[in-house]
């Protein structure tokens, strides 16, 4: 017999073993291998090919070739099967934070080792971030973006062997200015300050005769419309007597009419009902006064493009001591995320309207006189409303901001598209969003009946990291928020995991999974 068992080969390291396609001969006799040093694994032991894994270091195998005859010796070959280690690398934001459009900012990549070659790229929606120099070392050097819209830093590391490894992060800049606004309560107390005013004095300074406030759609402009609300100069104390709304989120009485609240008529309007505490019944109320306010508030508002993911970051006074001034500093720390629903975003277009926060205004003005807002709900002009109003509440600038899903059905993030686009028409699991996440992330569910739901979070050794619900819940969309942490409130280890819903009805046990990216 004649054995001959292929060349020595390396291979690079996985985590569960290092495959090999051995693909020996024998002549004159039948093929066995077997494992002469090291630890590994034949697929196939009596066959002259065959797969092997090793899972670390090296690995000696024979290939013996036995005869039918019992006269002749067997033949044998040895190979050594060795792996190699991966090159690494590690990828952290910048801190502080770059500011828009400014150049020779650094990144670096940490805790390297194994590395031959460097390759950096990035992907994003802003052509603003450009690698600038370093590529092909540890370090570039590049430009920020034109504000608004983040970036992922993407870096393949290669060894001498010829083994890739890769690392990403998040990156995002700061705006030079910043927005302002007030929530709801806060429009509600006349004596709370924003800067050297009173909220009483800001009511009174921006409502004027020629500017009243006016919310809703007039019958006047659109005869289908349920009516409106205006707060005409000298009225501001009605603002303050009726604010914040509260309960659920609704259309005006479709026989409320155009009303004018003062103090002359006791600040009432019609059929409008109030709750115990004399305050707006309807939240969609209060937040639609807040919103209309705070672009009256900080003229730049109304401008500010909407998207479904907005993180903002705290701002500080600048060289004047003022807060909410145009010398205003962007901090870049205190960062906190909104979402705007993308039915949102579809409804503007849908309309005509800007998406911005201005187009924001008309719609939920819309929503209250009962015009057509589809696909929007009364519930989502509410969310994004309330998002604005608080995310930026006092002062505060955009620090990041990214569409999941826009109307043409193009996603950022690794996300398929928006499987709420036009209601809940089955089970399903949307993308979570952002994907990759650095601080937390928003995990939507769909339900087409009422269900018993299950929602936890895997690592990719199969054990459960958190769980985030274990309930029933009404038909609709449902929104959970994972910040990364695990049971015990612990913060989590970058990589990925997996969001796995299951929902259960009578009739129906619906499961599916999603994978996501926590990078740091």
């Amino acid at each position: 017999p004649v054995a001959a068992a292929g060349p020595d080969t390396s291979g690079c390291f996985t985590a569960s073993g290092t495959l090999f396609h051995l693909h020996g001969t024998g002549t004159n006799g039948n093929c066995s291998w077997s494992v002469i040093s090291g630890t590994a694994n034949i697929a196939s032991p009596n066959s002259c090919s065959t797969d092997v894994t090793v899972t670390s270091g090296s690995a000696t195998l024979r290939l013996t070739v036995t005869s039918a005859h019992a006269e002749c010796s067997p033949a044998t070959d040895d190979v050594v099967l060795t792996v190699t280690p991966l090159p690494t690398c590690s990828l952290s934001p910048p801190n502080p934070l770059p500011q828009c459009a400014s150049t020779g900012n650094q990144l670096c990549a940490t805790n390297t080792s194994n590395v031959a070659t460097y390759f950096w790229y990035i992907t994003s929606l802003d052509a603003g971030w450009q690698i600038t120099g370093g590529q092909g070392t540890n370090c570039v050097t590049y430009t920020a973006g034109n504000g608004g819209t983040g970036a992922t830093f993407h870096l393949i590391v290669t060894s001498t062997a010829g083994c890739k490894d890769s690392c990403v992060v998040r990156d995002s800049c700061i705006t030079s200015g910043d927005f302002c606004s007030l929530t709801q309560g806060a429009w509600g107390n006349a004596t709370g300050k924003f800067g050297n005013e009173t909220h009483l004095q800001v009511e009174q300074r921006v409502i004027t005769p020629a500017n009243p406030l006016v919310i809703g759609i007039k019958k006047s402009i659109n005869s289908a419309s349920f009516g409106s609300l205006s707060f005409v100069d000298g009225s501001e104390d009605c603002l303050i007597l009726r604010m914040p709304g509260g309960g659920t989120a609704r259309t005006f009485p479709s026989n409320l009419g155009d009303q004018t609240l003062t103090d002359a008529n006791g600040c009432t309007a019609g059929v409008l009902t109030f709750n115990s505490n004399g305050r707006f019944d309807n939240v969609l109320i209060g937040q639609t006064i807040a919103l209309s306010l705070n672009t009256r508030l900080d003229g730049n508002l109304g401008g500010l493009m909407l998207s479904t993911t907005m993180v903002s970051g705290a701002a500080g006074p600048g060289p004047d001591g003022k807060l909410g001034t145009a010398d205003d500093v962007c901090l870049g720390t205190d960062l906190r995320t909104v979402y705007i629903s993308s039915r949102v975003l579809t409804a503007l277009q849908n309309l005509g309207l800007p998406k911005t926060v201005g187009g924001l205004v008309v719609l939920c003005n819309r929503a209250l006189s009962g015009l057509d807002i589809s696909p929007a709900t009364i519930g989502d002009c509410n969310s994004a409303a309330d998002a604005i109003n608080e995310g930026f509440d006092s002062c505060r600038c955009l620090v990041q901001s990214s569409t999941v899903a826009d109307n043409s059905g193009m996603a950022t993030g690794g996300a398929q598209g928006d499987p709420f686009a036009n209601g809940v028409k089955d089970f399903a699991l949307a993308a979570n969003t952002p994907n990759p996440f650095d601080h937390s992330t928003l995990i939507r569910f769909g339900l087409p009946v009422q269900a018993h739901v299950r929602v936890a979070v895997y690592n990719i050794l199969g054990q459960q990291v958190a769980l985030l619900t274990d309930g029933d819940f009404a038909p609709g969309v449902q929104s959970l928020v994972w910040d990364a942490k695990s049971h015990s409130g612990a913060p989590v280890a970058p990589g990925v995991y997996f969001a796995r819903m299951r929902a259960d009805t009578a009739t129906r046990h619906f499961v599916q999974t999603r994978k996501m990216l926590f990078v740091k």
